[in-house]
């Protein structure tokens, strides 16, 4: 994500980068909200100062009530997927 947003509660998430091929998915249990936010740096070039995305940060949000002396199970879980080698489009050594 190259913009902050967020998603109320879910138990998935999908995101990635259509550029380069990537999605990821993400699931959670409990229910989770999700907010993400761009990571950037400020670069002084030749130009003047410039804004470099670096990444995302991603928050996922739950409120959980655990009474003392009970547990809990609270899981999340990354899967990733690849739709493209961009190695290979480029006739790049992988």
């Amino acid at each position: 994500h190259d913009a902050p947003g967020k998603a109320e509660a879910g138990t998935s998430l999908l995101s990635g980068n259509d550029y380069l091929g990537i999605a990821v998915t993400t699931i959670t249990s409990p229910e989770t909200a999700a907010a993400w936010t761009p990571i950037e740096t400020i670069s002084n070039s030749e130009g003047g100062f410039e804004r470099v995305y670096q990444g995302s940060s991603l928050h996922l949000v739950r409120g959980i009530e655990i009474l003392p002396g009970a547990t809990i199970t609270v899981r999340t879980e990354h899967a990733c997927g690849l739709s493209r080698d961009i190695t290979a489009e480029e006739g790049l050594p992988s």
